[in-house]
């Protein structure tokens, strides 16, 4: 049993309690080393080489402990702890399942040292732009909200609104799979009986890498996907330092083709990588690479026959999955098709985003402005027709992960069940932004009593504020036929109301 299923959080206030006898009258530097190094499995703590939480129990502790420090040493830990936030996005996962959010309000609403709010504030930042739900939402606006006075705003009021406003930038999906990087953390798919290399296919994903390049480690060459037949033939892309190496092998070719794609991947950005093999019978074939939608790599390329099934399919690594091989990350949805997407198409795919982890069916799905030409490239049924494989970490069982493309098109191209398995290691993520966190705060169901004749004043009076704005048509139109000419809304209020109307 590990510290994490042994100390829960009414433990670790036991725990506390017990070392602050041991360390009266406060806990010093001595007791902080320890505590960190339990925090990454009881190895030594490194911010630069060893920082990964293993063990959130000991944060626990941690936490408990923060109001008995020093205000020297709570400004050590609290800049510490954002540095390891700053690090990896498994921490701050670590820390949201905890329910670190609430302990930085906490904390922030009791402390008088800027310098101390600062750092909260950005493990506040980290934490809220990760993901942020209604229940924290609301914590934070009532902190504002503050309710002593109508004059005074709550302490370090100015830090919380600045983070509100960067919380709203934030590009991270909301769906995504976490890659540990360690042994093994690899995502299986299921043996495919007939890859589609008679006109070619594409490959294309949403990535955010993790590592640390390190110039000393040249063996170290993380995989981001490995589609191969037991005798190594198929194709395969890695990383070797932040340039992303493909690689395609076959019996007929004499040797391994490789091409690097011009271009550099910084870690702790998110890219859209998007491969397409074209099988061309009277030239030379060839491999393009875009990263986010703007081509980086043309290459002719001699594309492998199929002699066999590939068995050995993988994303984040492959069959032998060591630590020098495996992805460390995290990636949004997957998609291959059976046939080689163009440049407009896989442009159009970038502006959907990384969110976007549907069947390219119904423009209803996106929520997004689209010119007629992007519609017809994504929506006019090739796309749909075409994708043959598609997992996303929203259509998960337990470890199992639910192939999600149009099913008409299983039984020629698995072997078997479609359906993917997240090994050890790898994890679905689902968070919630702040927009999703707006809609819902409110929690209140439409009624009679709230659609009163109070309402519609309040309605005209905010009409005539923005009808003196030079902008007062853009702003005005959308009020006036979403809320005020909404007739499924005031049906429902009453009829002396309606007459109003």
């Amino acid at each position: 049993m590990s510290l994490s299923e042994k100390l829960g959080p009414s433990r670790a206030k036991e725990l506390a309690a017990f070392l602050l006898k041991v360390e009266f009258p406060a806990p010093t530097r001595r007791i902080m080393e320890p505590l960190l190094e339990m925090l990454v499995g009881g190895q030594s703590f490194d911010l630069s080489q060893n920082y990964l939480i293993r063990e959130p129990a000991a944060l626990l502790l941690l936490i408990e402990l923060i109001p008995s420090l020093s205000e020297e040493l709570q400004l050590d830990l609290w800049s510490t702890l954002g540095a390891m936030l700053h690090q990896c996005l498994h921490n701050i996962s670590s820390c949201h399942n905890i329910g670190m959010t609430e302990k930085c309000l906490d904390y922030l609403a009791k402390t008088k040292n800027p310098k101390i709010a600062n750092h909260i504030g950005s493990v506040l930042e980290l934490l809220s732009g990760y993901s942020l739900s209604v229940k924290h939402l609301k914590s934070i606006l009532s902190y504002l909200y503050n309710g002593q006075s109508d004059t005074t705003w709550a302490p370090h009021s100015v830090l919380l609104i600045s983070l509100l406003n960067n919380v709203t930038i934030n590009r991270t999906p909301d769906a995504f799979f976490s890659f540990s990087g360690g042994h093994g953390s690899v995502f299986a798919l299921p043996p495919v009986s007939k890859w589609p290399t008679q006109t070619g296919f594409t490959v294309s994903m949403w990535i955010r890498s993790e590592q640390t390049y390190d110039s000393q480690r040249d063996y170290y060459k993380p995989i981001l996907y490995w589609f191969r037949s037991g005798r190594g033939s198929g194709y395969s892309a890695h990383f070797v330092g932040s340039t992303l190496v493909l690689e395609t092998v076959g019996k007929q070719i004499k040797k391994p083709q490789t091409h690097p794609v011009d271009h550099v991947f910084h870690s702790f950005q998110w890219y859209m990588v998007t491969v397409v093999y074209t099988a061309h019978r009277l030239r030379s074939s060839e491999v393009q690479c875009y990263v986010d939608g703007v081509l980086s790599l043309t290459a002719e390329v001699t594309l492998p026959l199929q002699e066999e099934i590939y068995d050995k399919c993988f994303l984040g690594g492959n069959h032998v999955a060591t630590p020098d091989s495996v992805f460390q990350g995290q990636m949004a949805a997957l998609y291959i098709w059976r046939v080689p997407l163009s440049r407009d198409s896989i442009a159009s795919l970038y502006k959907l985003g990384s969110n976007y982890r549907s069947q390219f069916k119904f423009e209803a799905e996106v929520d997004m402005p689209l010119t007629m030409k992007e519609q017809k490239l994504l929506f006019d049924g090739s796309l749909s027709n075409s994708l043959i494989i598609s997992y996303n970490a929203k259509a998960v069982d337990g470890q199992l992960c639910l192939e999600a493309s149009p099913t008409e098109g299983h039984s020629s191209v698995f072997a078997h069940s479609p359906h993917a398995t997240m090994l050890e290691g790898v994890e679905p993520v689902l968070t919630t932004s702040i927009h999703s966190a707006l809609h819902s705060l409110g929690g209140i169901q439409v009624s009679p009593l709230h659609l009163s004749g109070d309402l519609l004043s309040v309605i005209f009076d905010f009409l005539r504020y923005l009808s003196k704005s030079p902008y007062s048509e853009e702003l005005i139109q959308p009020l006036v036929v979403q809320l005020l000419f909404n007739a499924s809304l005031w049906i429902r209020a009453s009829k002396k109301v309606r007459v109003y109307c």
